[in-house]
């Protein structure tokens, strides 16, 4: 899927990107599928939103993160994952006055991981619904943080694993 409009290099590392508009209906990774990219699996930017959310039940990954919303972008009806989600650096972040409503639903057997964070909230962002997890959810430094203003309403309700990888780290974080 491609809606962007940008420069040249950024299409072909990305697998997924939504720009300036809105996918209604969301997207559904099914178990074998595969969405990937040298930056992000899926990027949604500026101003946009995929409405019905995003299931995944194969592998979402990414050179710097697994799904990134950034600059006032939503996903509204949140994420479902029973597959992995993974990024060098973020499994999902959410920033810059970006949402995903519906919140995080990391399901039996789902993994969500990063390089640096699992899932990182930052700069007046928000995860409306909260984080729902039954799999595993995991970053080097810190499993889930909120920082710079941001909120996970809905608060956190775990049944899995929310866990740092490093000695010293931490799994979930709010500043």
């Amino acid at each position: 899927i491609y809606t962007l409009s940008l420069h040249d290099a950024l299409p072909i590392c990305v697998g997924v990107v939504v720009q300036n508009s809105n996918i209604s209906g969301g997207i559904a990774n099914q178990a074998m599928g595969a969405i990937s990219g040298g930056f992000e699996g899926v990027l949604v930017l500026t101003g946009s939103d995929i409405s019905g959310g995003i299931t995944n039940s194969g592998t979402i990954s990414g050179g710097f993160a697994g799904i990134y919303s950034l600059n006032n972008s939503n996903i509204s009806g949140g994420i479902t994952n029973s597959g992995k989600i993974s990024g060098g650096s973020y499994g999902i972040i959410s920033n810059i006055n970006s949402d995903i409503s519906g919140g995080i639903t990391n399901q039996v057997g789902g993994k969500i991981s990063g390089g640096t964070y699992g899932v990182l909230v930052l700069s007046n962002s928000n995860i409306s619904g909260g984080i729902a997890n039954s799999g595993t959810i995991s970053g080097v430094n810190i499993g889930v943080l909120s920082d710079l203003n941001s909120n996970i309403s809905g608060g956190v309700t775990n049944s899995g694993t929310i866990k740092s990888t490093a000695v010293g780290g931490v799994g979930i974080y709010s500043l």
